[in-house]
């Protein structure tokens, strides 16, 4: 059995800022369903809800690997598009480069800076 390691980490880069989107968007609306409004910065404080123990350790993990796929995945794609020069897959990349774009925006949101408050 031969294993792509260029295509593995295409999809492991490509695929992680997926989890921390909706990781951190679950974390956000579970917070507006108790809280029956939406939260803004320091109202309340995410660290003194009962919830936060449960999502903060997946959420910053996710962060981490998404920050780290997000160095890497230029450099991935770069290398995989020059190994496989006649059999690229636009509509993949597309979507791995539609999913860092809405995981920068969601970075820079006022979500984010609620939840590192």
């Amino acid at each position: 059995m031969k294993v792509n390691y260029w295509k593995n980490g295409l999809h492991v880069s490509g695929l992680a800022p997926f989890g921390y989107i909706i990781s951190l968007i679950i974390f956000y609306f579970h917070t507006t369903i108790i809280l029956g409004r939406f939260p803004k910065y320091n109202q309340p404080d995410p660290k003194k809800l009962d919830i936060y123990n449960y999502y903060s350790g997946v959420i910053d993990l996710l962060i981490g690997i998404w920050l780290l796929s997000f160095l890497t995945i230029i450099i991935i794609i770069l290398s995989n598009l020059i190994i496989n020069r006649k059999d690229v897959n636009w509509k993949l990349i597309g979507l791995y480069f539609t999913g860092h774009v809405i995981a920068i925006i969601l970075f820079f949101s006022k979500i984010m800076e609620w939840y590192i408050d």
